[in-house]
């Protein structure tokens, strides 16, 4: 069987966000968020956003197993969600995601509260490490205490995903693309460019759905 080869080059880390023409003034702003991978020893994970004010990201990277556990799929869908809070910033935000999973413990930590030295008994994913060789917060820490300090600022909601038999919400469609374009990017298989000019082709086909609904 012949090898296959890859067109561009193998990328440890990819980030990309954009903006294309979207509703404005609304409150609050829908996001939706989805992760997908190749989950390896090493897990590889696309993470992505898509926003109904046009406002879009994704990234993919690796991360060893004794860094994010053993519930890998979980890690990379809350982390998505991180991702879309930290790319829109101070307004109140509507977050669709498919995981029931990420739905529980989003809800756990929205509805915990933390003292004045920003302690209390927070749940993450079975084996994620809450420490870093560099010092700097883990990402499901940061998201943890984002949402506990500013509750009211977020509403989370399950939506139907990949694949189901109810109707997919087009940003959730969108976000799933998205992620799957990032994990392609980083593993090698479509450029830069091409990337960045078909993530606002994925964003501006799912607002004119969601303009129609």
């Amino acid at each position: 069987m012949a090898r296959r080869t890859r067109k561009f080059i193998l990328q440890h880390t990819v980030t990309q966000t954009g903006q294309v023409p979207g509703k404005t003034g609304h409150q609050p702003v829908t996001v939706a968020t989805d992760a997908t991978g190749l989950m390896l020893f090493r897990s590889t994970a696309g993470e992505a956003f898509a926003c109904s004010t046009g406002r879009f990201g994704f990234k993919a990277h690796r991360h060893p197993i004794w860094v994010v556990g053993r519930n890998r799929t979980i890690v990379a869908e809350l982390r998505a969600v991180e991702f879309a809070i930290a790319n829109i910033p101070d307004r109140p935000l509507r977050i669709l995601t498919d995981s029931q999973a990420a739905v529980k413990y989003l809800e756990a930590w929205r509805t915990s509260r933390l003292n004045k030295h920003r302690h209390t008994k927070l749940r993450y994913p079975l084996g994620y490490s809450r420490r870093r060789k560099s010092g700097r917060t883990p990402t499901l820490v940061q998201l943890a205490h984002t949402l506990a300090a500013h509750p009211t600022l977020f509403i989370i909601e399950w939506t139907p995903g990949h694949p189901k038999s109810q109707p997919v919400h087009p940003l959730n469609n969108a976000a799933h693309r998205l992620a799957r374009l990032a994990f392609g990017l980083q593993q090698g298989n479509v450029n830069q460019s091409f990337a960045r000019d078909e993530a606002a082709r994925i964003v501006s086909r799912a607002l004119k759905a969601l303009r129609h609904q």
